[in-house]
């Protein structure tokens, strides 16, 4: 199998690699296939266009359309692995799915799916309400009707193809499988020894030991945190102002408070979300969020908790870097002489270098390695 992964072009060798994997061992198209989104994801198309998994491309589709089943897990975008993980499991428990319109070719999305975090958080340090309802439900890809009901069980087993924080979502899930939770979850998690539930994990660019993006942005936050989570609470009121249904991107964050209150107009909560001590700012100084569950840290304290890796699961992990030069076209504010990425970030190359580590890889609107900011900024 090592002469197949020797071209240059990465993507080559991969698909190579499943060609050779193909000839050990036929798919089987009987077991599902669980896409589970990152950080600041989506389940179904964003805008009615835009695939989290795809793109314009409806890979979910492809693959139904070859055979295989597809089940999309919408977990919240930017929330903890721990609710994130309940999430997951009561969208795979609950028997019942959001489908695609054949007719229409767009999925018609429900919205009763309840979820329980059980007692995980510290009191006052936790979410308004520790039980939410109205959530959505899976999305559902596949021709065979024997999924329409279909419940993850002992003898309805899955695959897993995670995104970004999506790996450490199901590597949290896959350990409360395995050793159960005890008094933190006794409705989910109460029964250990089910990560035999699960058949394979998949991740894609998932940051298995964090993130340095996380402590940059914190750095920026505070030093005007009061402007920044000013920022983050109007963003939060525009997206979560309407009922879940009706909003074009949820972020599904109601159980913290971050949601319209009855009779409430838009001005009141707003007013509300940039209180001191309101659900933004109790939300942010929690660590119960997508951004701390990212960072070195965040990673850090999962793999304290969590098993490493479950003898009856076969793992595939890739790892994913861009090295091209920004286009020449790139717009004229993306790079100044002596400033990179925006200048409203107002930071000097060399403070940034010397604030991140050419260990790990930041993330902003696309994926670049620290040690090439130099040559890039030749560009400008």
């Amino acid at each position: 199998m090592a002469r197949a992964l020797i071209d240059p072009d990465g993507l080559v060798n991969l698909r190579n690699l499943a060609q050779e994997v193909e000839k050990i061992a036929r798919g089987n198209k009987s077991v599902p296939i669980v896409f589970v989104p990152g950080f600041s994801g989506w389940g179904a198309p964003l805008f009615g266009a835009l695939n989290y998994f795809g793109g314009v491309i409806d890979i979910p589709k492809l693959l139904m359309d070859k055979g295989y089943t597809v089940i999309i897990a919408p977990v919240a975008p930017i929330s903890s692995n721990w609710e994130r993980a309940c999430e997951l499991y009561r969208q795979l428990t609950f028997g019942q799915f959001s489908t695609l319109n054949s007719n229409t070719n767009s999925i018609e999305e429900v919205y009763d799916v309840d979820v329980d975090y059980g007692d995980y958080f510290a009191e006052g340090q936790g979410p308004e309400q520790t039980h939410t309802t109205g959530r959505r439900r899976a999305i559902l890809f596949s021709n065979s009707p024997d999924f329409r009901n279909w419940t993850w069980d002992p003898d309805h087993k899955v695959h897993f193809v995670c995104h970004s924080q999506g790996g450490n979502t199901v590597r949290y899930l896959i350990s409360l499988m395995a050793n159960g939770a005890g008094t933190c979850h006794p409705t989910y998690f109460s029964q250990a020894g089910r990560d035999n539930w699960t058949i394979s994990v998949t991740t894609l660019g998932t940051p298995h030991r964090g993130t340095t993006i996380i402590n940059v942005l914190e750095s920026f936050i505070s030093r005007a945190r009061r402007e920044a989570v000013g920022l983050v609470a109007k963003f939060f009121a525009a997206a979560s102002f309407y009922p879940p249904e009706k909003r074009a991107y949820d972020l599904q964050l109601d159980h913290w408070g971050i949601r319209r209150n009855a009779k409430e107009t838009f001005q009141d909560m707003l007013v509300r979300m940039e209180e001191d001590n309101g659900p933004v700012w109790k939300w942010l100084d929690s660590n119960k969020n997508g951004f701390y569950d990212n960072s070195i840290e965040g990673v850090h304290d999962l793999s304290q908790k969590v098993i490493n890796t479950s003898t009856n699961i076969y793992y595939f992990s890739l790892s994913f870097h861009a090295t091209d030069p920004f286009p020449k076209a790139w717009p004229a504010w993306g790079f100044s002489r002596n400033w990179v990425i925006v200048s409203c970030f107002q930071i000097r190359e060399g403070t940034f270098r010397e604030r991140t580590s050419s260990q790990y890889y930041c993330q902003l609107s696309m994926q670049w390695e620290v040690r090439n900011l130099r040559e890039r900024k030749r560009i400008s």
